[in-house]
Formats: structure tokens, sequence, C-alpha cells
């Protein structure tokens, strides 16, 4: 057998199999065939990408690189130095030289003809290089040179560096010595016919002769235009020539997860989100530089969202902190006043939260139980081109994407009807999961209105809750679909800061007036002296002052015997007895009327002691402000079983018929301490304040009614209370599954 065709034994062997073999071996058995004949160098080169500070050479790979030398001894390198001084020394001696773009062959003392020897390099080389390509060290040189470049950009003793997307494209331009362009991909590809364009937006190109070449072939219904789609859709690489311009194009995706409340994955999807123009001459243009510049690209625009978000939840919790100071120092009296100050707050969460979706229409509505509505809290737009933002919308709307939202607790999603055009694409493209979704958006899109009350723009709605308590909607619509979808889970992330903060901001204001609240903060021994001095005089008032004081006592997690958990039906029964024992107290004609008042705690099944507590307080507050303002028993409701979600409420609302307070003292309810009416003794009333407080601290929501004033500066008196029905059993939430 001669020696090419044992060499080509080999290559077929290596071709043939599927596994993973040792080079080491390969170098071996090359080097036993060619003892025979000759003395050689084979050495393996890789062209040096993104140098900035080292020599234009080539990169010898040592490992690759092997040879015979008298007395046929194996020659293998273990780094490339001792590499180089062999190439140089061989460069002298050898007989004969050949050369490729990866390979360099030198022999002499060869028995071989010509013709033999260079049959001899081909064989060699198609065997090393397909090692190369199939071990998986071309795709860890190009990861390496791709982390260089990284590493590169991210270095911190660069001034002058902008850290943007835009930056990133020029940064490859640069150090690739290649031309590219970015795009943003939008919504769904569309039809055959139409250009590419109009599912793309450039955020950064390189302004040159290739490029404008390539931009206008985009716009046009080109084999180019056509190219793009296909990449987008198999998210896979193109490459081509067109006008002379060699081409290459690729795809980066998004990683989207939906996790559920219970943290499993409900769905899974890679959507494109950015296509990647190359251009430039065939000499410069390689498939390795696109391989190179789409990891690097890739890697830095995920950095860059992750930034943006970690650098977004820093600044805007740098503002509320700064909020709650205030609000702890100098708190505000009403709710106007102080959701004054959550809207100064939102200004600055939806320009810093939302600024990545640019100029994204957006609306924060909270719940008002006076006029069951949702009222526009703030918004990023009062007008459009398509009509104006409602300041309210009724939760029982049922063509409202809002209203929805707020009713049955879920995150609303809703396409633009101009855009379901191709269901395969859509689907194929992670952007509706199924046949059965994109039936139901085409039945339902076209009904339902977006935040600017109109049909035909693409919209997220979803719940904002304080603690468990839906108490608004964040509303978000845009003409582009795959922004909202690009971004929705930071759009969730974003009403839950909305409701989180508004939360921090109640509790701020709340501490800021309990601290002035003085007899608050009277010793336990000078209250003690004091029921003695009254026992003296009145043993019964004495008594049952020292029994208020000692029940108020908070005892220790697990220091009381009573249990945690009333049955509802137990539960019921007690607050009807107290609520009997507290108006028979002051007003003994309403106890008849409020007989039954608590019945709907039966829908419950369980009621938690904190729960029974607060509703204790809440009848107790009512009852001590029957002299002052008269109390109708037709005007307190509570209800119980509501669902928020998988969570079950126990609402409760007061609203007596003709009761009118004056607007801003109707507006304190709940916010701070209030005046004492007109005709009684001078100071506060801090019974409501204090109840509000309590049912705040308790993960609950209170809200006054007080609407728009009348001509005279008066608005009818009423409130609302929240309560989450969920009991606690053993460190964890029992909550009642629904299949509604």
């Amino acid at each position: 057998m001669s020696v090419t065709t044992d060499l080509r034994d080999i290559l077929e062997a290596h071709f043939e199999s599927r596994e993973l073999r040792d080079f080491d071996e390969i170098k071996k058995e090359c080097c036993r065939i060619l003892s025979k004949y000759c003395d050689f160098l084979f050495v393996f080169r890789e062209q040096r990408y993104f140098e900035t500070e080292h020599s234009r050479d080539d990169l010898y790979f040592q490992y690759f690189s092997f040879g015979i030398e008298l007395p046929g001894n194996i020659k293998t390198y273990k780094n490339r130095n001792s590499l180089i001084e062999s190439v140089s020394e061989w460069d002298k001696t050898a007989e004969k030289k050949y050369s490729s773009k990866h390979c360099q062959f030198y022999i002499k003392n060869s028995s071989l003809s010509d013709h033999e020897q260079d049959k001899v390099f081909n064989l060699i080389k198609r065997i090393v290089v397909f090692h190369y390509l199939n071990s998986g060290a071309k795709a860890h040189f190009l990861t390496s040179v791709s982390q260089r470049m990284i590493k590169s950009f991210w270095r911190t003793d660069v001034g002058d560096r902008v850290y943007t997307k835009e930056a990133a494209v020029d940064f490859v331009c640069d150090g690739l010595e290649i031309d590219a362009a970015l795009y943003a991909v939008y919504d769904e590809l569309p039809d055959k016919d139409e250009p590419v364009i109009d599912c793309l937006h450039l955020v950064r190109g390189s302004n040159s002769i290739s490029q404008n070449v390539m931009q206008t072939a985009l716009s046009e219904s080109s084999i180019l235009s056509e190219d793009a789609k296909k990449s987008i859709e198999r998210r896979n690489k193109t490459t081509g020539i067109f006008k002379n311009v060699t081409y290459g194009m690729s795809v980066i995706s998004g990683n989207h997860v939906y996790v559920d409340d219970n943290e499993e994955v409900k769905n899974h999807s890679l959507r494109p989100e950015y296509l990647i123009v190359f251009s430039g001459n065939k000499e410069i243009l390689s498939v390795d530089k696109i391989e190179i510049a789409t990891s690097f690209l890739d890697s830095v625009i995920k950095t860059l969202v992750e930034i943006e978000e970690v650098n977004s939840h820093r600044e805007l919790e740098f503002i509320c902190q700064d909020l709650e100071r205030e609000l702890g120092e100098n708190p505000v009296r009403t709710r106007d006043e102080f959701e004054r100050k959550y809207i100064s707050l939102l200004a600055e969460h939806f320009y810093i939260g939302l600024s990545a979706m640019g100029t994204t229409p957006s609306c924060l509505r909270l719940f008002r139980p006076s006029s069951n509505s949702l009222q526009k809290i703030f918004s990023t737009v009062d007008t459009d081109e398509q009509g104006s933002v409602p300041n309210h919308i009724n939760i029982c709307d049922k063509n409202s994407a809002a209203a929805i939202a707020f009713r049955t607790d879920e995150t609303i999603s809703l396409w633009s009807l101009s855009k379901l055009t191709r269901r395969e694409s859509l689907i194929e493209a992670g952007y509706i999961k199924s046949t059965q979704e994109f039936r139901y958006q085409q039945t339902v899109v076209g009904k339902i209105k977006n935040l600017v009350s109109m049909v035909g723009c693409s919209t997220i709605a979803m719940p904002i809750r304080i603690n468990d308590i839906i108490v608004g909607t964040l509303e978000i619509s845009s003409p582009s679909r795959s922004d909202l979808m690009s971004y929705i889970e930071s759009c969730e992330q974003f009403a839950m800061q909305c409701g989180e903060f508004y939360r921090r901001l109640e509790l701020a204001n709340d501490r800021g007036w309990l601290v002035r609240m003085h007899f608050l903060h009277a010793a336990r021994h000078r209250l003690q002296h004091i029921v003695s001095r009254i026992s003296e005089k009145s043993e019964e008032l004495g008594g049952e002052l020292g029994d208020l004081i000692a029940d108020s006592v908070v005892n220790e997690p697990g220091a009381s015997s009573q249990s945690d958990i009333l049955n509802s039906t137990e539960c019921k029964n007690l607050l009807d007895q107290k609520t009997n024992e507290a108006f028979v107290k002051h007003h003994g004609s309403h106890a008849s009327a409020l007989k039954e008042l608590f019945v709907e705690l039966q829908e419950v099944q369980k009621v938690s002691r904190r729960n029974f507590i607060l509703l204790t307080e809440i009848v107790e507050a009512l009852a001590a402000n029957v002299r002052k303002h008269g109390f109708q028993p037709a005007g307190l409701k509570v209800f119980a079983g509501a669902r928020c979600g998988n969570v079950k409420t126990i609402v409760l609302t007061y609203r007596p018929k003709d009761t009118y307070e004056q607007s801003e003292r109707a507006n304190q309810v709940g916010v701070s301490p209030m005046p004492s009416s007109a005709g009684t003794e001078n100071g506060y009333s801090y019974g409501l304040f204090l109840l509000a407080t309590q049912i705040r601290m308790s993960g609950g929501w209170m809200m006054s009614h007080a609407d728009e004033p009348d001509a005279f500066g008066q608005t009818e008196f009423g409130f609302t209370i929240i309560l989450n029905a969920s009991i606690r059993e053993d460190g964890h939430f029992v909550t009642e599954a629904t299949n509604e």
C-alpha cells in the first residue's frame, strides 16, 4: 500500500466515525506512515481577529502542529514560542514548502515524488482541518475572540465610551473592520411580496456604500429582503452576494420564560429581537467574523438590558426612599395630597421604568369604591391622534382591557387586529402559542378598547396589587406588538413596583403622624396611676379601663392559648355579639338592624384572628362615633368570598345616605387625624386614622369615598375597607383553588 492510500484510510475513517477522537492518536498515525518516507513539519494557523496591540501575523496553534525529525522522532509543541522557532528553522532548511489558508507544510529528506508530496499535504490538511472544525476547537477559538472583544468593550479605563447598543455596533465595525447594521425586529413578518423593512427598526448602521446598498435592498421586495425574512423566521445565519456586495445576516433571539405564581414555567419561547446585517467585500467579510460579531453583540446587548433594569430599579428605589423620608418628617393630611406625592414618583417611575420602550402610551388607574370605577391617576399621554384617555372606567366594562384585568386578576395581552395576518409565522416565532389563541385574538381584539378607548392597538393590561389586594391597573398600548412582548416581564415587574411604592408611601405617612400623637407614648405606669385614681371614684369605670389596657397587651407568638384561626360561623356569632354590645351601649335601637351584618363571613369558611380583631375594631370605631355623626345601619355592608385571583377577600363598606362632609375632611379619612367637627371639643379625631393604620399594617387597604365636591365644597361621606381572607397555617398561606 502507498503512503497516500494509508493517509486516505485515516481521513475516511475520521469522516465515517461519529466518535470523539483524540488528536494525539491522529498525529501518531500520520507520523507512523510518513516516517518511512520523509522528515516534515505540519503547522496549523488561524487569522488573528480583533488585534489592537499585537502583530497582524497569523496565530499559530501548537496543539494542531506536529512533525518528524531525524532519526524519526515525533515532534510536538507545548507552547507557541517553540513552534515559531521551529518554523523559522524549517524556513531555512526545508526542501519544499506548501501553504494554504490554515496550513503550512515543510518537507525534506523525502523519497516521495513531487506529485506524491502534493497529495500528502492535501490529505494531512484535510484530516487536521476536519478535526479542527468538528471537535469544537473552531467554536472555542471564535468564542475566545468574542470574549476578548467583550472584555475590551467593558474596559473601565476608556473614559469617553458610552455603553449603548449603538456603541457596541460601532465597536464591531472598528474592531473587525467590517460594515454592520443592527435592526430591532418588530411584530410578525410581512407577507411574501412586501419588503422586510416593514418589521424592522434601524438601531445603528455603518455609513458606508455597502450598507446603503443593503438598506435600499431591504426596503424593496428583493432577494435580500427574502433572505432577511428567512433569517428571522429560522433564527439562522444567511450569506450571499447582492450587487457585488458580500453580505451576511444573523439574528439575536430573546429567551422569554413565563412563570406563574407557583414558580412553574407556563410558557417558553425564543423570539427574534434583533437582525444584524453585515456587508463588505469578500476578502474582508467572512463567516468567522459574522460569528464573532453576533456572539459579541448578543452578550453585550443582553448585559445592557440587565444593567438598564438594575440601574432603573436602583434609581427608583432612591427616589422612593427620599419620598418616604419626606412623608415621615412632613406627613400629608388628605388623600389628594398623598396621591400628588405618589404621582410625582410615578412621573419618574414611568420615565425610568419604561424608557427602554420609548414613548409608549401608558396609564395607571386606581380603584374608586364610591363609583365602582378605575380612575386615571397618571398617564404618559392625555390625547393622541386616536382619542383621549378617559378619566374613569367602570370595572364591569366588558370592552375595556383595564377593567378585564382588574376583574380577572390576570395580565390581558391583546394584538392589534392589523397584525393578525400570518398565523403560521406568529406561532413559529413564538408570539402566539397556538391556533386556538390566534382565533381567540381575532375574536376579541376588534371589541376590546385600549387605554385611549380605541381599537386597533396592541395592548397589555395588568393588575396592581397592594400586598395581595388588587387596587388598580397598569395599561400599556403600542402600535408595535413586539415592543410590548419584548418587555412584558419588565412591565409586570413595573406594575408590581407601582403597588409596592404606594404601600410604602402610605406606611411612611402613617409613621409621620404616629410620632406626633404623643398620647400613644404615655408611659404605662402613668396610665396605671390614672386608672387607680379613677377606681377610687368609680370602681366599675376603673375596672373597665384596666381590662381594656390589659386586653391591649400584645402577646408573643405562641403565648396565647387562643387559636389563630376561627371557624367562620363562630366568628360571625362573636362579631354579632360584639356589635350588639357596642351599639346597645351607645344607641340600643341599632342592635336588631345589625344582627345579621356578618352573615356573609360564612363564605370564607375560616377567619384569621387578625381579621376578627380588625373587624371588631371597625365596629368599635363606628359605634364610638354614633353620638358625633349618627349611624345608619343600612349604609354598612359586609361582603365576603369575593375572589382576588385564587384568594378570597373580605370587603366592608360604609356609606350613610345623605351624609356630607367638607371635601377636605372627607379626604382625610384614613390618611391623617381629622380635626374635630364644629360644635365639639377642640382637638383631633384619631379613631378612623388609627383604624386605617392597623388595616394597612395588616396587609389591608382603606379608601375614602371622597368624590368631587359640590358647589358648597361638600362631598358624600363614606369609606371602603378590603382585607385579605387568606389564612396562615404553619407558615403557609391557605388559599382555595378555583375553576372560575
